[in-house]
């Protein structure tokens, strides 16, 4: 869950020196989408049976607060890819 925090951060801080449009932000999309596909990978493991001592609702918990961060980056795109 960690690393997911640190790639969403990652990307923020790319989103603030990029702007909308230029070929940077196109390749920041790119990023994101691979990032939703690993959240999605992530969510269903989530979603799976834990091993014991295993906290799989954090990691829930971790998707659904970094993909909610992820898509306020873009909320004002006006290029989708």
């Amino acid at each position: 869950a960690k690393e997911l925090t640190m790639y969403v951060d990652y990307i923020s801080e790319l989103s603030l020196l990029t702007d909308p449009g230029d070929a940077e932000w196109k390749k920041l999309l790119r990023m994101k989408k691979n990032l939703e596909a690993g959240m999605d990978a992530c969510m269903e493991i989530a979603n799976g049976k834990a091993y014991k001592g295993e906290n799989l609702e954090s990691l829930r918990t971790t998707v659904i607060n970094e993909r909610e961060r992820l898509n306020s980056f873009f909320a004002m795109d006006p290029v989708e890819v």
